[in-house]
């Protein structure tokens, strides 16, 4: 490829990606919006759903990085499941 096509090539990438990022921002804050001018539901709900959104933006619960002692508390709890029973229908 020559010169003049690679610039354009990487030029096109990136006005896809702004333009991507820019309608997922747009959505989101659409969504957001509608999300707290839906009619009927009662306030405490409400409330409940911002402190849920302010918990989600602090951090992904599942990608928490742990220390070494906070890994070492947990090896000391054991965790009880409870047996599952297996109905046997014929």
């Amino acid at each position: 490829m020559d010169t003049q096509t690679k610039v354009l090539n990487t030029a096109l990438i990136v006005f896809g990606v702004l333009v991507a990022f820019l309608a997922s921002w747009l959505i989101y804050r659409s969504m957001q919006s509608h999300i707290r001018h839906l009619e009927g539901m009662p306030p405490d709900v409400d409330e409940l759903a911002a402190e849920a959104v302010e918990d989600a933006e602090e951090g992904a619960p599942l990608l928490v990085s742990y220390s070494s002692e906070s890994l070492d508390e947990e090896e000391s709890v054991s965790t009880i499941r409870p047996s599952r029973q297996r109905s046997t229908s014929p």
